[in-house]
């Protein structure tokens, strides 16, 4: 969805400031529902 297009384009301080959808969905537990809820 667009929610996740933006996560995976906005550096996160897990990934270093990295960007990447997978990598990140790993870090948290590969849950894009939780993803969506922590950086709602």
């Amino acid at each position: 969805g667009q929610d996740n297009w933006k996560f995976a384009t906005t550096p996160q301080p897990g990934l270093n400031g990295r960007r990447g959808y997978m990598p990140r969905g790993k870090v948290l537990g590969g849950s894009s529902s939780v993803n969506a809820m922590i950086y709602a």
